[in-house]
């Protein structure tokens, strides 16, 4: 899957999704160094609160991940003890952009020049 097999919104999305890791990563192949590219689906209405409504950004990501460029880490469920004070915290879907799409940017794509 390429850039150029995405609509407007889905890549309004993916290049504001890639800008915002958490790993200083401003390329493609920088990310694929260092993948910290993750974010929860709070993180993702947050981000996207101004540019598209809560349906919108699910259809987003619906499409993203049937193309192959996102893929989510599903925890519904799964609750991690949290250590300092003995509760349980339930742990977010991550949603993560797929290494083959990185992989198939040139390594010194800068996010914006998408």
């Amino acid at each position: 899957m390429t850039i150029q097999n995405l609509t407007e919104k889905e890549t309004i999305f993916i290049k504001k999704f890639l800008k915002s890791n958490d790993c200083a990563a401003e390329t493609a192949g920088e990310l694929l160094e260092d993948n910290y590219s993750c974010q929860t689906i709070q993180d993702i209405r947050d981000m996207f609160e101004e540019e598209f409504a809560p349906k919108q950004i699910s259809g987003i990501l619906s499409a993203l991940e049937q193309k192959g460029i996102i893929w989510v880490d599903e925890r519904d469920g799964r609750d991690v003890p949290n250590s300092k004070k003995l509760i349980w915290n339930f742990e977010p879907d991550l949603f993560w952009v797929s290494e083959e799409f990185l992989s198939e940017l040139p390594a010194d794509t800068k996010f914006e020049e998408l």
